[in-house]
């Protein structure tokens, strides 16, 4: 069964999409005891392009979070690492969130752009992550982004920001953030590794951590 769904997922996510999927579910039988019936089966899908992510230790994730509020430029980095690691958001999602995506009163957000139409979907705010939102809103309003269209994280330009165009990334931050915090190559995406890897280990349940990861947006904006 578990072959059958990495060839049926095959068809529309990555092979590391499958292959993170499947690590989810090893941990669900981990936590059972029921480990050893995925390990000798069930063999990981071959991964092209990058190398594979790998999650942050507890220590790295909290020296991590320490060193990215320290400094003013880093907060915006800080903020959207702090909803990556706790909602599992892929680093182009982010960008791409409008004032309207974001419900704060329900703790929801709406993925309305993703890598692909496997990636639609809405996700639960955590406690962290939903005070890390309702900053990043409060930052957002500051920079001009005050309609539902406008942008979350809105774009830099000469003399101030422009709401209605996103932001192109904030990969020097998270660079020297990176550095900083000693992590070597650790990628912004690699945070979706530590997301499931973290919550597979401490139990989270299933259907949780399914809706964080690949629940489908019935109505996307098109």
């Amino acid at each position: 069964m578990i072959s059958q769904y990495q060839a049926f997922r095959l068809q529309s996510v990555s092979a590391r999409t499958v292959n993170l999927e499947v690590k989810l579910l090893r941990g669900i039988l981990r936590s059972e005891g029921q480990r050893k019936r995925l390990v000798e089966d069930v063999k990981p899908l071959k991964e092209s392009g990058e190398s594979p992510g790998r999650a942050l230790t507890a220590e790295e994730s909290l020296k991590l979070f320490e060193l990215a509020a320290t400094k003013p430029e880093w907060l915006g980095a800080y903020l959207a690492t702090i909803v990556a690691n706790d909602t599992g958001m892929r680093g182009i999602e982010l960008p791409s969130l409008r004032l309207a995506d974001v419900d704060i009163e329900n703790r929801l957000i709406k993925i309305s752009r993703s890598k692909n139409d496997s990636g639609l979907r809405t996700v639960v705010l955590t406690g962290d992550a939903l005070q890390a939102m309702i900053r990043l809103i409060d930052r957002a309003r500051k920079r001009g982004s005050v309609e539902p269209d406008h942008f979350l994280i809105p774009s830099r330009i000469k003399g101030g920001y422009d709401p209605a165009h996103p932001t192109k990334g904030w990969r020097s931050a998270w660079r020297s953030l990176r550095k900083k915090a000693g992590l070597g190559k650790f990628r912004f995406h690699d945070l979706r590794h530590t997301f499931i890897t973290t919550h597979a280990e401490i139990g989270t349940p299933l259907p949780v951590l399914m809706e964080q990861w690949s629940r489908r947006v019935t109505s996307p904006r098109k």
